[in-house]
């Protein structure tokens, strides 16, 4: 059995180095082959999302299928966590396939397509500091409005 994973993910993952950035609360992703099915955990501060360990093709299927719903659209944006990308195989071309699903996300979420347009743009799961400055401000627009 492989070791549990654990991802900081969100906002906070992109942002934190900017002084004015606010923390809602600390966004972290868990893998583990402990359960079979998504859970998600709230408390004041950690908002925690525990998947089961899959494939890339597994966790790519229902996007690829266009059997996604509107709230794991929400899930389509944890692709564009360069380590968790990075341990599950996913590509820019595998961006590029779910890339309408991230385009669907909430008006909070917006800065996802930002960065998922730099990486598209980029080849690579990085970001200018141009790129990264460009989301921070669409994800402050979002949060001020």
């Amino acid at each position: 059995m492989m070791e549990d994973v654990t991802y900081e993910i969100g906002s906070q993952y992109f942002f934190s180095k900017f002084p004015d950035y606010k923390v809602n609360d600390y966004d972290y992703l868990v893998l583990t082959e402990k359960i079979h099915s998504q859970m998600r955990f709230r408390d004041v501060d950690k908002d925690i999302v525990i998947m089961p360990r899959k494939t890339k093709e597994e966790y790519l299927k229902p996007f690829i299928d266009n059997k996604a719903t509107k709230e794991s659209s929400l899930y389509a944006g944890k692709f564009l966590m360069p380590e968790f990308a990075k341990d599950l195989g996913i590509t820019i071309e595998d961006l590029k396939d779910i890339k309408h699903h991230i385009y669907e996300t909430d008006s909070r979420h917006q800065y996802q397509r930002v960065i998922l347009d730099a990486y598209i743009e980029n080849d690579d799961f990085t970001l200018t500091e141009e790129q990264l400055n460009e989301a921070y401000m669409v994800y402050k627009e979002s949060r001020e409005g």
